[in-house]
C-alpha cells in the first residue's frame, strides 16, 4: 500500500496562497500521514489548499525562466521577471529574452500526481462517510480546475503530452523495467479536448459563488474559454511555419484548419455562459471623464479585493515580511527610480513605444485607430534613430518641439495614464523626470551623457537632473548589465498592480497586492475573437463587448468588429496581466515579431537651440536590443521533451 505524506500548512496561507512546499516521503514534526489528512474534513481542507498551491498561475512570483513560487532573490530568480517582458510592449530593463526556456516538465507532472492521488483520497473520504456527497463534489472540482490548469500549461509548451488521469501504482509489476507505466503522448487534438473535458467536470461541481479565493462555476469556464481559444488559433495557425518530423505525422504536434471552429465555438460558449449567468460586469461602467476612467482602471489593479464586480479568480497574498514565504517584490522591483521604496534594484520593467504608440486617443472617429506619440514635424513615426549617442541626424532632423514634456501624451487613452509612468506624470506625488539627454545651445546633442549648460541663470541638466534616482528616472545606465539598470531604457515604466497608494517597504516580499488572473474583460476579448475568426457567435453582441471596455476608458464613439480592433484592445487592456506573450504564440506571430529585432523607446531630449527650453522625443531602440537584436526560433513554439531516454517519448521537431 502506497504511503503518502503531506505537509500540514496554514488553510489561510494557502487559500492566500504560500509558497509551494514539497511533499516529502518520510514523516517528521511538520508532517502527517495520509490517513490523519483523510479522517476529517479539516484533514481534507489541507489538501484542498494544496491543490491552490500547485496551480501554476503565472503570476507576481513567476519567474518564466526559473519557475513558480519563486518569491525572494534567490535559487537563480535574483531579478523579477513578468510573462509580458517576454513581448514586444515591454521588457526587464536590462533587455532579457524573448522566450520561455526552462523546462517545467517535472514539475507539472508530480504535480498532476498530486492531483490524481488528491482525486483518490476525496473518493475515498466520501466512500468511508468522512465527507458529504456535495463536499465531495465540489473538492473533486476542485481537482480537475488544478489538473485543466497544469495540462494548459503544458499543451502551451510542448502541444500534445502524455495524458494521466488516474495513480499508476496499481500498474506497478514489482521487479519489471517499468515499461507498464510508460503513457505515449496524446494527439496535440486530444490534449486540447482533454483539457476542456476537465475544465466541464470542474465547472459542473463547483459553486457559483465563493466568499474566499476559491475557484467558482466561472472561473472554470474562464479557463475553459482561454484554453478553447488557444487552441483554435493553434489549429488555425500552425501553416504560418512549417514542422517535419515524426511529431508532425503522428499529430502530436499541430492540428488541422478544419478543427479551429470548434474550439472557437467551445470558446463562445463558455464565454456565453460567464457573460449570462455569472452576474459579472465591468467596475466602473461607462465613464464620460478620461480622468475618472484613469482612476477606475487603475484602481482594479491597485485594489483587486474592491474589483469582485469584474474579477473572477484571483490568488492573494500574505505581508511576506511578517509570514516567510508569503508576499512578491512586485513594488520593490518595478517602482520609478525616485519612488523606490530603498531595496537596490527597482524601476526595472520599462514599457515600450510599441505599447504606447497603441493606445487611441479622443478623436473618436468610429474607426478604433491607434494614435502613435508624434514626434517628428515630416509625420514619419516609423524612423528609429540608431546608435542614438552618435547620429548626427539628430541635430538637424524636423522633431515637434513641445514646451511641457507631458504634451505628448496628453489626450491619449486613459488606460495609457492607468497602466504606464511616461515622462513628467506624477506617481506617488512625485513628478517622474524620464530624460535622455540635451541639445546645448550650440546645436550638439548629448545623448546617454551627464553634463549641464547654463542659459538664462538657470542650470539644466541632460538627464533632467543631478542625482540619479533623486531627481530623475530614466536612460542613465541603458545597455549596462542587470546591477545597474535601476532605470526606465525605454522612456516608460509600468504603472500597473504598483501599490502607488500604499507603497510597501523596501524588504524583498513586502507587496500584497492580489494577482488577477481571470476577469471579465479578459472574457469580453475572447468571445470577440472567437467570433471573428470563427463567423459564429453574436456579432451585434461582440461588437458591444468591444465597445463597453473602450467606454469605460471614456470613449464615446462605437468601433467595428474586426480582428485588427480586437487584437489591439487584447493589447492594451491586457497588458501586464501574462496574456499578450501566449497570444504571439498562439497566433504563430513570435517569428514574424522578432526577426532581428528590436523593442522601441521614446527619448525625451531637453532642447535649449532657442534660448528657451523645449522638449523633443526621439524614437530609439532599446539599447540592450540593438546592441542583440532578438529572433526567435521557429522550434521554439514547442519545447524539447526532456528524459526521453526514460520516458520513451517522440520529441518535437527540430531537436
Amino acid at each position: 500500500m502506497k504511503k503518502i505524506f503531506y505537509p500540514i500548512v496554514s488553510l489561510i496561507a494557502v487559500l492566500g496562497l504560500a509558497g509551494c512546499t514539497d511533499w516529502l516521503e518520510q514523516e517528521s514534526l511538520t508532517k502527517v500521514s495520509e490517513n490523519v489528512l483523510t479522517s476529517s474534513e479539516g484533514g481534507i481542507m489541507q489538501l484542498v489548499a494544496k491543490m491552490y498551491n500547485i496551480t501554476p498561475m503565472e503570476d507576481f512570483r513567476y519567474r518564466p525562466n526559473v519557475g513558480y513560487h519563486q518569491y525572494d532573490w534567490a535559487g537563480g530568480a535574483g531579478d523579477m521577471q513578468m510573462v509580458d517582458m517576454y513581448t514586444m510592449y515591454s521588457c526587464r530593463s536590462d533587455g532579457f529574452g524573448i522566450n520561455f526556456t526552462t523546462n517545467h516538465w517535472s514539475t507539472y507532472y508530480t504535480n498532476i500526481r498530486q492531483v490524481n492521488l488528491f482525486l483518490e483520497t476525496i473518493s475515498k473520504a466520501e466512500a468511508d462517510g468522512v465527507i458529504s456527497a456535495d463536499a465531495a463534489k465540489r473538492y473533486a472540482a476542485e481537482g480537475y480546475f488544478t489538473r485543466a490548469y497544469i495540462y494548459l500549461s503544458l499543451a502551451r509548451r510542448y502541444g500534445g503530452v502524455p495524458v494521466i488521469d488516474r495513480v499508476q501504482d496499481g500498474d506497478y509489476i514489482p521487479g519489471g523495467d517499468g515499461s507498464e507505466l510508460l503513457v505515449p503522448r496524446s494527439t496535440e487534438k486530444a490534449t486540447w479536448e482533454f483539457i476542456l473535458a476537465d475544465c466541464d467536470k470542474a465547472a459542473a461541481g463547483l459553486p457559483a459563488s465563493v466568499t474566499d479565493y476559491r475557484a467558482t462555476k466561472w472561473a472554470a469556464l474562464a479557463l475553459k474559454a482561454r484554453a478553447a481559444l488557444y487552441a483554435a488559433s493553434i489549429a488555425k495557425y500552425s501553416d504560418k511555419y512549417t514542422m517535419a518530423g515524426e511529431a508532425v505525422s503522428q499529430g502530436l504536434v499541430s492540428m488541422s484548419a478544419s478543427d479551429a471552429n470548434a474550439f472557437y465555438e467551445q470558446c463562445i460558449s463558455a464565454c456565453e455562459q460567464i457573460i449570462n449567468n455569472s452576474g459579472k460586469k465591468l467596475m466602473g461602467g461607462n465613464q464620460a471623464d478620461p480622468a475618472k476612467a484613469a482612476e477606475v482602471y487603475q484602481n482594479i489593479f491597485m485594489h483587486p479585493e474592491s474589483a469582485g464586480d469584474e474579477v473572477i479568480f484571483s490568488r492573494a497574498y500574505l505581508d511576506g515580511t511578517v509570514l516567510w514565504g508569503q508576499g512578491h517584490c512586485m513594488d520593490i522591483y518595478f517602482s520609478p527610480a525616485q519612488k523606490n521604496p530603498g531595496f537596490h534594484k527597482y524601476a526595472r520593467w520599462s514599457v515600450t513605444a510599441d505599447l504606447v504608440d497603441l493606445y487611441e486617443d479622443y478623436t473618436d472617429d468610429g474607426t478604433g485607430k491607434s494614435a502613435p506619440i508624434k514626434t517628428r514635424t515630416d509625420g514619419n513615426e516609423t524612423s528609429v534613430f540608431r546608435n542614438v549617442n552618435d547620429n548626427a541626424d539628430v541635430a538637424t532632423t524636423g522633431f515637434i518641439e513641445y514646451d511641457n514634456v507631458t504634451d505628448p501624451f496628453k489626450d491619449k487613452d486613459a488606460r495609457l495614464r492607468a497602466s504606464v509612468i511616461t515622462p513628467g506624470s506624477t506617481y506617488a506625488g512625485q513628478v517622474i523626470t524620464i530624460q535622455g539627454g540635451m541639445i546645448k545651445t550650440d546645436g550638439k546633442p548629448y545623448i546617454y551623457q551627464k553634463t549641464t549648460e547654463e542659459v538664462g541663470g538657470v542650470t539644466y541638466h541632460s538627464y533632467g537632473g543631478e542625482a540619479k534616482a533623486i531627481d530623475y528616472s530614466g536612460f542613465d545606465g541603458a545597455g549596462g548589465d542587470s546591477d545597474n539598470c535601476s532605470i526606465t531604457t525605454t522612456g516608460f515604466s509600468v504603472r500597473k498592480f504598483l501599490a502607488e497608494d500604499n507603497m510597501p517597504a523596501g524588504i524583498q516580499a513586502s507587496s500584497t497586492t492580489t494577482w488577477i488572473d481571470m476577469r471579465l474583460a479578459e472574457v469580453y476579448l475572447n468571445y470577440a475573437e472567437a467570433v471573428v475568426e470563427s463567423g459564429k457567435g453574436d456579432k451585434t453582441k461582440a461588437a458591444q463587448y468591444l465597445n463597453d471596455l473602450r467606454h469605460r476608458a471614456a470613449h464615446q464613439d462605437d468601433i467595428p468588429l474586426t480582428l485588427e480592433n480586437v487584437l489591439k484592445e487584447r493589447k492594451v487592456e491586457l497588458f501586464g496581466e501574462g496574456q499578450l506573450y501566449w497570444d504571439s504564440m498562439r497566433r504563430r506571430e513570435m517569428h514574424e515579431i522578432w526577426n532581428s529585432s528590436s523593442r522601441h523607446g521614446i527619448m525625451p531630449l531637453l532642447d535649449l537651440r532657442s534660448g528657451s527650453p523645449k522638449y523633443v522625443f526621439v524614437r530609439i531602440n532599446q539599447k540592450n536590443d540593438e546592441t542583440s537584436p532578438r529572433t526567435f526560433d521557429q522550434q521554439s513554439y514547442y519545447l524539447s521533451i526532456p528524459g526521453r531516454d526514460v520516458n520513451k517519448l517522440v520529441n518535437n521537431p527540430g531537436y
